[in-house]
């Protein structure tokens, strides 16, 4: 009973009367049918536990998700221990095995890539406020923040600040200046207060307090005042306090012959019988009589117009005497001598009573003009006011010319003296301060509106100029900021001189390795072992070389040059259909191709000439991507396959054009494309609008025909329904006469 052709997949065993089939692996027998049929393995469980089950043929293929991969028994998908497998996976951090895949814990300085697979320098700089004002310079795992000259680093180390207590002349006069970061603050000294608009110590005028200087004048001084006190007080030590003047004990014979009494401000004379005390001055005698220009041995001579008292007449200290006549008057006492005192308690040039009438220069027309009088004993002074000097005679205020006494007068300005003052014409980018002084107009400050810089302003003596962060320059405008293409020059990179490639990016550059070579260290570049990289050489044997490797290639297969891989060279037959793992005869065009441009290419089938049927590899599984690691639609090499050229009869009704990876379908006249563009799909035009038939419209493949109602005709164009005259088509039964209607 065991002839030819029985029990496919199997051997026939005859029975006696009957025969059993006895199947190979991975099929089975069917009692009713007599055939081995194919297991489906799938189906059944405990296979390709934790991925994905393929049946094929008499076998079944497991495809493994990505993190697993096949156990001892080739029958399961186990978790693959990342962690255990690469000692160099999760540099800079530290790897934990999950399920399936694994995760990185990174360092400080780390973050995971896109992938969460590897732990990747985070770069620091690319945040601008990690370095304001300075140049950020990344490094492997932190960075460093570089400050420009007149910058130094802030306590917190995350930017450069400017002390501008010492980078900027005349801040805070008149007080002391304490830097902080991105300002500054003004400490006035005492007499000082702060201008909260120009960041300045001004002098604080003391005088406009009350209780400043009682019993005196108050005079403002540049950080404090002075007191000139009235007459009968006292300035204190410090210049600020007017105390009462206890003149009886400053001069005890203020009094003269009298008894000195001290009052606030004054004292009083108690005088003797005889003598009287003029305006609490000393007690004078009263007596009038002449006063005489000359006098000897008791005899006195020229005498005077007038009857004077003897201290009008011998204050003066001109020498002489004074009496009622000629022959009795006395001389006038020597200065110094106790009897001078006496008369002259207050010394030559002053009356008894201490106001001098006579000699009090100030009572006459102001001899201070510009200026205020304040007589002395024996003289007088002036003290000038504000812009007014002294002259050579110390007795007369002139204009002080401040535009030649001081050389920088107005600082940044043109100076033009006025009677008293001067006033300041100040340059542009100057404003005249509260010390008739040109200072500098703050051009960046807040509010201002007085600059467009996009990034930062930088105030300058007078002016100011707009900057921009590390890696950027001004327009020509000099208010916005344009990236510096750093590899246009290179005084601006150092890539060339370590033998690398410079690449520009936004605000900065980086140095990179030529092909074959890899980057351990800024700026070095060691040989890249190709030959360590997974998948390299695949059918054949990798031999590194310095930049560069080659690939010695395993019989039947040839070297790419260009793409550095081994080829299958083996060409044979492609088949789109396969069945029972035998391959269609007719689904093939007979040209010759290599195994990877029919599979990778929607091939399903592939076998040289005379040998079995190969069955391509499923797209998704391992083997498909080891065999098209490119993916559907491209060699293994990267070169696109000409899919109209390898697989027959693709667009029907329709022309096939290949396209980078794929193709698409230019459709025949009646047809239009599929959504996917690699089908052609009939045109139903009956359903167009307008219709394209006047009557009924009949869909064909390809096109569409018109219907007329009986009595109608389809016209020339095919396309509408004319009347029939059936008696000229002689299309009547008429036996006499035939009209058309």
């Amino acid at each position: 009973h065991c002839s030819p052709g029985l029990c496919g997949n199997g051997v026939c065993i005859n029975t006696g009367g009957d025969f059993t089939c006895d199947c190979e692996e991975g099929y089975e027998d069917s009692v009713t049918l007599k055939v081995c049929t194919d297991i489906d393995e799938c189906s059944l469980p405990g296979h390709c536990t934790g991925g994905t089950c393929f049946n094929t043929e008499g076998s079944y293929e497991c495809a493994c998700p990505p993190g697993r991969s096949l156990g001892p028994d080739g029958t399961n998908c186990v978790d693959i221990d990342e962690c255990a497998m690469n000692a160099n996976v999760c540099m800079h951090g530290k790897c934990h095995n999950t399920r399936g895949s694994y995760t990185c814990n990174c360092e400080q300085g780390y973050c995971k890539d896109d992938q969460g697979a590897n732990c990747t320098d985070v770069d620091e700089c690319t945040n601008l406020a990690n370095c304001i004002n300075g140049m950020c310079v990344n490094t492997d795992g932190t960075y460093e923040c570089q400050c420009p000259e007149g910058f130094q680093k802030n306590p917190t180390g995350i930017g450069c600040d400017i002390n501008e207590c010492v980078e900027v002349p005349g801040v805070c006069r008149g007080g002391k200046c304490i830097n902080g970061f991105g300002t500054y603050i003004c400490e006035c000294s005492m007499g000082y207060q702060l201008n909260s608009a120009t960041k300045t110590c001004e002098d604080k005028n003391e005088c406009d307090e009350e209780g400043q200087c009682n019993n005196g004048i108050c005079d403002n001084t540049p950080g404090g005042f002075a007191c000139d006190c009235d007459e009968g007080y006292t300035v204190t030590p410090d210049g600020r306090v007017c105390i009462d003047t206890d003149e009886c004990t400053e001069d005890p014979i203020v009094c003269g012959i009298g008894t000195c009494q001290n009052m606030d401000g004054s004292f009083k004379c108690y005088c003797p019988d005889g003598y009287t005390s003029e305006s609490g001055a000393a007690c004078v005698d009263q007596r009038e009589a002449h006063c005489y220009e000359q006098e000897s041995q008791g005899v006195c001579s020229l005498p005077g117009n007038h009857a004077v008292k003897i201290s009008t007449c011998c204050c003066q200290c001109t020498g002489g005497g004074w009496g009622s006549a000629e022959d009795d008057c006395e001389a006038c006492p020597s200065n110094g001598t106790l009897e001078f005192k006496n008369i002259c308690p207050n010394g030559c040039g002053f009356t008894p009573d201490g106001i001098g009438e006579y000699l009090n220069e100030c009572e006459k027309n102001n001899p201070c003009i510009n200026g205020r009088c304040v007589n002395q004993p024996g003289s007088f002074r002036c003290e000038c006011t504000n812009g007014f000097t002294l002259d050579d005679t110390n007795r007369r205020c002139v204009d002080v010319n401040e535009c030649v006494s001081s050389e920088d007068a107005c600082g940044n300005g043109t100076c033009t003296n006025t009677d008293g003052a001067f006033e300041c014409d100040c340059d542009s980018g100057y404003y005249n301060g509260p010390e008739m002084t040109c200072l500098d107009v703050d051009e960046c400050k807040p509010g201002l509106d007085l600059n467009q810089c996009v990034f930062r302003c930088v105030n300058t003596d007078g002016s100011f100029h707009c900057d921009c962060p590390n890696g950027f320059e001004l327009r020509e405008d000099g208010r916005m900021c344009k990236d510096t293409d750093e590899c246009a020059s290179d005084d601006l990179n150092d890539c060339a001189e370590n033998g690398m490639t410079c690449k520009n990016m936004i605000g900065f550059f980086v140095c990179l390795c030529p092909s074959g070579y890899r980057s351990t260290t800024p700026g070095v570049c060691v040989d890249q072992n190709e030959c360590d990289l997974a998948g390299v050489c695949r059918n054949g044997n990798c031999v590194n070389l310095e930049g560069t490797f080659r690939c010695d290639c395993n019989e039947g297969y040839l070297y790419d040059e260009e793409h550095k891989m081994c080829l299958d060279t083996r060409t044979g037959f492609c088949y789109a259909q396969i069945h029972q793992r035998m391959c269609e005869v007719t689904s093939t065009t007979g040209l010759p191709f290599t195994r990877a441009e029919c599979c990778c290419n929607r091939g399903k089938g592939w076998a040289e000439a005379g040998e079995d049927c190969e069955e391509c590899p499923h797209p998704g599984t391992a083997l498909f991507v080891k065999l098209c690691p490119h993916g559907v639609g491209f060699k293994p090499n990267g070169d696109d396959i000409d899919d109209c050229h390898v697989t027959p009869g693709l667009c029907a009704h329709g022309t096939c054009i290949n396209t980078l990876g794929a193709f698409r379908c230019a459709c025949s006249h009646g047809y239009e494309s599929a959504r996917s563009n690699k089908a052609c799909i009939d045109i139903n035009e009956c359903l167009a609008t307008p219709n394209p038939c006047s009557f009924d419209c009949r869909n064909t493949e390809g096109s569409y025909e018109c219907i007329c109602p009986k009595g109608y005709q389809i016209d020339a164009d095919n396309s509408a329904c004319v009347d029939l005259d059936e008696c000229a088509a002689k299309r009547h039964n008429c036996q006499y006469l035939c009209i058309n209607t």
